[in-house]
């Protein structure tokens, strides 16, 4: 299935593509997301395929299989060129660092908070023991200000992405669309709420959005 280095360090494969484990709750992007970038990538994709020496994807290996962890629209731009494989480097199959990969990986082309929020969720929530794939290691549930000290960002902006993550359906709705920003969720949460700690009134907060959209579309703006 792969040809690797055994004298490199970490070791580097060549794997076919199909062969490829693909969870994008790893990747720090929607589907949506991942689709628009591999478009945008394909027309330059076959000379390098999914990653080269110099700039290769990263996997991890988990029930003898190679889960994707690094190179999510590279793999979608292959496929849509009809590449079959490409060249990921291994890491180890540690939960944390694997669900920090995409912090740290995609700094120079920012992770919204909404998925920033869905990747703290799951280090704050840990995994669960009874779901957790053959040969998982099942991550721990971490307190809020460690996952800011491991993430590098402040305990607020943590605080603040999974609220913007655990929103109502509808509001999820309109995240998707892209008719608000997530500051502006952010703060309709806030008003939603009778005083600082209340739970929100999911109503209120759909009804402050819709508002803030029509009044958006007057001004002739694309989102609140």
């Amino acid at each position: 299935m792969s040809k690797s280095n055994s004298t490199d360090s970490p070791k580097l494969h060549t794997l076919k593509l199909k062969d490829l484990e693909i969870d994008i709750s790893l990747s720090g992007r929607s589907q949506k997301e991942i689709n628009a970038n591999a478009k945008a990538l394909a027309p330059s994709i076959k000379a390098v395929g999914a990653g080269d020496a110099t700039q290769p994807g990263a996997i991890f290996m988990r029930d003898g299989k190679p889960d994707l962890v690094r190179g999510f629209t590279r793999v979608a731009a292959c496929e849509l060129e009809g590449v079959k494989e490409g060249h990921f480097f291994e890491v180890a199959d540690d939960p944390a660092s694997l669900r920090l990969e995409a912090i740290r990986s995609n700094r120079g082309a920012p992770i919204s908070q909404f998925e920033q929020g869905r990747i703290y969720a799951a280090m704050r929530d840990g995994g669960d023991a009874a779901k957790a794939k053959p040969g998982e290691v099942v991550l721990e549930p971490m307190e809020v200000t460690k996952v800011a000290k491991e993430v590098g960002y402040t305990d607020a902006h943590v605080h603040k992405c999974i609220a913007i993550f655990e929103s109502p359906a509808d509001v999820r709705v309109m995240l998707e669309e892209d008719t608000v920003a997530p500051n502006a969720v952010y703060a309709a949460g806030k008003l939603a709420k009778a005083k600082k700690g209340d739970k929100i009134d999911e109503g209120k907060m759909v009804r402050i959005l819709k508002r803030a959209i029509a009044k958006a579309k007057e001004d002739g703006k694309d989102k609140a």
